[in-house]
């Protein structure tokens, strides 16, 4: 997905929170009428005048997106000095490969996923007699309940910014593993690219906070817990499990698979 357009369908996304201006090299020369002003260092004589002018954007819009280069440019080390929230979409550029470069390089993972979903049979079918006793009260309730409220607290997301159906489209499917996730996210008429960051947010975020704040909240059972991060927390909350023991594991991995398939049965009904 070119970059462009995930910075582009972001600031969409932010504006209807308030005025938002999007500064990338290009728009700055073209703004402040001087080719390649963007690009000087620190030592220009001319930097104090951009600084200044950066501010002054700054000062006047509620919210200033930056858009880097894809290399470590004099204008994208700007960008990191001027933001106060840095989004890293792709580092692979910065590192001067092209996506073909990254596509070849990463081809033996991207073969291995495959075996590795399937592999999660494996602790299905080695806990299948404890698990098949506790289906009935554990699937039905923490499945639903997790899938809703995924649900819902996307459409409050979405709600408080009414004027960009894209951004629901990106944000429902976050409660599934990322090839769901990207399909889901086109028919709804989403940005696939949004819907990606949204799912490696969530299953970061799911997976360091969860366990802790389940067990805040008294809830300590391997089985639910292990359930709840699967839900919630898809592929990323499934390793997070593994860590705590293979019974975890295995309920995480059922939470993830049968989450991932509700979703991919129910969301595609709202395009």
């Amino acid at each position: 997905v070119p970059q462009r357009d995930v910075s582009e369908a972001l600031v969409r996304a932010l504006a209807t929170f308030g005025p938002t201006v999007h500064l990338d090299r290009d728009r700055v020369d073209a703004q402040l009428g001087s080719s390649g002003i963007a690009s000087i260092t620190r030592e220009d004589p001319r930097n104090d005048d951009l600084v200044l002018w950066l501010n002054e954007q700054e000062a006047s819009d509620a919210i200033v997106c930056y858009e880097a280069d894809p290399q470590l440019t004099p204008w994208t080390k700007r960008c990191l000095r001027q933001a106060d929230l840095v989004l890293v979409v792709a580092a692979n550029l910065l590192l001067g490969r092209s996506y073909a470069d990254y596509a070849a390089g990463t081809a033996a993972l991207q073969a291995l996923l495959g075996p590795v979903i399937v592999a999660l049979a494996v602790p299905l079918y080695l806990h299948g007699a404890p698990m098949r006793a506790r289906a009935a009260r554990i699937l039905g309730l923490c499945l639903l309940t997790g899938v809703v409220t995924a649900g819902c607290v996307a459409a409050l997301v979405a709600t408080l910014a009414p004027a960009e159906p894209l951004l629901l489209g990106s944000l429902l499917p976050k409660a599934a593993t990322t090839p769901i996730a990207l399909e889901l996210s086109a028919s709804l008429g989403g940005l696939p690219a949004l819907a990606a960051i949204t799912v490696m947010l969530t299953g970061v975020v799911g997976a360091m906070a969860g366990p802790g704040l389940l067990a805040r909240i008294g809830v300590t059972d391997e089985a639910a817990v292990g359930f709840a991060l699967g839900v919630s927390a898809h592929a990323v909350g499934t390793a997070r499990a593994f860590e705590i023991s293979p019974r975890c594991g295995a309920w995480s991995a059922l939470g993830m698979g049968l989450t991932g398939t509700l979703l991919a049965l129910l969301l595609p009904l709202l395009a």
